[in-house]
């Protein structure tokens, strides 16, 4: 197996060959629990992870109480420990947060509750009024803020084929309701069948929508654009490209899932999803670039030809706006699921890597990862130990140390 360069005490730099990040000791964020409870994290967009002014926000949903709630836990860069985890959700039942930061320490935090999508804004010591943004039933939100100001993105159901959905939120303090302006819906016209799991990036003064879409017969990806105050969409590009049909067997098209959107700063916003084109090994893990959030550029392939035999899952991508970008997934390629990791490098992708603690004996699953202003990469996961084992989250930050350095 070819692992990142591994660690004795504290931080090791990487050595010559390996990933740019040298990696700490891994926390638990939510520790293991009972049997029958699980840990998830699934958001849309797979913003489950957050970091801003020196802290990092986690969240997901969990069971522990009898019934899914969704969770968050922060903790400053420098601390041994997260917070204790507080309860977000306040209904019944709550699935698939999702984060972003909104800056100065402060976060915004939106799930699916009782059938509808909610938020709500907290920092490290207070939770805000939570607020309703959906009309009708909806799920698989998913955020992206800056300076203050965030967008929401959900699938809804409110006639027929379900919609994306998008919300602009003014934020003034955590305490304070938000204040959200009208959601608009991304496709101009009525979707023809149904539009889910979107991603959201907002990088200047655009916004860019990504989804999954069925109107073709089999799922493609759609993405969008609109400048972030007039939130007037352009009509819907194809994101994945489409290979000749080499089958009556396997349906209409190539399938795809899970699109990933992320800002780039000046670079632009990238994105990454689970493609299956090469249908006979399953989803591989592709990627595409756009400098202005309008267009995307050429789809790459991201995994090393070491993972083309077998399946890529939970494939999530961070970057900053200094354009520090990684893609991370979970394959079984060792025989047992793990996390690997990938970056950009001169001429295509990086070799795979797995990521020390999050790789080896039992279960490492469902990824999800942003970037700080520095380069350093905060990575969460589920980690179960044996099939009937507990699950548990587990952190870990790389702090960027590239060679040479």
């Amino acid at each position: 197996m070819r692992r990142l360069a591994g660690l004795l005490l504290g931080l090791v730099p990487a050595a010559a060959g390996a990933a740019p990040w040298a990696f700490g000791e891994p926390v638990d964020v939510a520790p293991p629990a009972g049997p029958g409870v699980f840990h998830h994290l699934e958001s849309a967009g797979r913003r489950n992870v957050a970091s801003d002014h020196g802290s990092v926000a986690i969240v997901w949903e969990d069971n522990h109480t009898g019934a899914p709630q969704a969770y968050v836990a922060l903790k400053p860069h420098g601390a041994a420990a997260f917070d204790a985890a507080r309860m977000i959700s306040t209904g019944s039942q709550a699935y698939e947060p999702a984060i972003a930061a909104l800056g100065n320490g402060r976060f915004l935090a939106v799930w699916e509750q009782d059938g509808a999508v909610w938020t709500r804004a907290l920092d490290a010591r207070r939770l805000g009024p939570v607020q309703r943004l959906s009309g009708a039933e909806a799920s698989q939100a998913s955020v992206a803020a800056r300076d203050g100001v965030a967008f929401v993105v959900w699938s809804e159901r409110a006639r027929g084929a379900a919609s994306i959905r998008l919300a602009r939120l003014e934020f003034e303090d955590v305490e304070r309701p938000l204040g959200a302006a009208r959601a608009v819906q991304v496709d101009p016209d009525a979707p023809k069948a149904d539009q889910i799991y979107p991603s959201v990036a907002a990088n200047g003064s655009r916004v860019a929508v990504a989804w999954e879409d069925r109107r073709h017969g089999h799922t493609v990806l759609l993405h969008t654009h609109a400048p972030a105050r007039s939130l007037q969409f352009a009509a819907p590009r194809m994101l994945n490209e489409q290979p000749p049909r080499r089958s009556a067997i396997y349906g209409r098209g190539p399938g795809v899932a899970r699109v990933v959107l992320v800002e780039r700063g000046e670079q632009g916003i990238a994105a990454a999803w689970l493609d299956k084109r090469d249908f006979t090994s399953g989803y591989d893990v592709y990627a595409a670039l756009s400098r202005d959030g309008k267009r995307f550029g050429p789809n790459q392939k991201v995994q090393d030809e070491f993972g083309n035999a077998i399946s890529q899952w939970h494939a999530a991508i961070g970057a900053n706006a200094r354009g520090r970008m990684a893609v991370v997934w979970n394959d079984d390629r060792d025989e047992t699921p793990d996390i690997w990791i990938s970056w950009p490098e001169e001429g295509g992708w990086s070799a795979d890597e797995t990521v020390p603690a999050a790789s080896g004996a039992g279960a490492q699953t469902s990824p999800a990862l942003a970037f700080d202003e520095n380069g350093d990469l905060h990575l969460a996961w589920v980690d179960q130990a044996g099939p009937e084992s507990p699950t548990r989250i587990r952190y870990i930050r790389g702090v960027y140390a590239p060679r040479g350095r």
